[in-house]
């Protein structure tokens, strides 16, 4: 597998160190990287309370992360709002939900049904002078704020090493479950000019990528 997300919680293995059956890869998130997505809102306003977040809830393990994103949401003290499309045509009605909510920020929890309209989502987000940060580097491309993800490249590389493995011999329930260790921080510096925010400095040194 690669990309994987929550496979604990979706029953393809056992468990990350000790898969047990015929299934290993890579994942693609591991249980700090939502409170470092959240961080970087709350740095860079500390005054963020409310995040309205854009999801697919019927997604593969969708609801089983939201579980871990509300652990890391209450420890940063940043409270979540849902609100949920299952197929591309309702993303325009909810925008409008969230535009009546008027929440401090947006966060995008990527997904094959909202990605399409990405940069409808982003526009939405500029317009309405609201922070927004995405689980992929393509949202801050769009004209999002901020995007935070692991490293598609170098999970690709990493899940290339277990096919290796495994057509040499080794069994695939010997092979623990590999979680993203490299990850990208984009920062979209005209957005931020857009929506009248002066992103701090501590976070410009921190981005992996800056775009003027």
């Amino acid at each position: 597998m690669m990309f994987a997300s929550v496979p604990v919680e979706l029953g393809f293995i056992a468990s990350l160190s000790r898969p047990g059956g015929n299934v290993t890869g890579t994942t693609y998130t591991d249980l700090h990287t939502p409170t470092k997505f959240l961080e970087i809102l709350r740095d860079a306003r500390p005054s963020v309370r409310r995040m309205a977040v854009l999801r697919n809830p019927s997604y593969p393990g969708m609801l089983n992360y939201s579980v871990v994103f509300e652990r890391a949401a209450e420890s940063v003290g940043i409270r979540l709002q849902y609100f949920d499309v299952a197929r591309t045509g309702e993303v325009s009605a909810a925008l409008e939900k969230i535009a009546a909510s008027r929440p401090d920020a947006l966060g995008f929890a990527q997904d094959p049904v909202i990605e399409p309209r990405i940069p409808e989502v982003t526009a939405f987000a500029r317009q309405a002078k609201l922070m927004s940060i995405g689980t992929t580097s393509q949202w801050a491309e769009s004209g999002g704020l901020f995007a935070y993800s692991p490293d598609p490249i170098h999970l690709v590389g990493r899940t290339a090493s277990y096919v290796d493995r495994i057509l040499r011999g080794a069994k695939p329930a010997d092979l623990p479950v590999e979680q993203p260790s490299k990850f990208e921080f984009v920062i979209n510096l005209k957005t931020a000019n857009e929506i009248g925010l002066k992103v701090p400095h501590t976070l410009l040194l921190r981005a992996d990528r800056v775009i003027e």
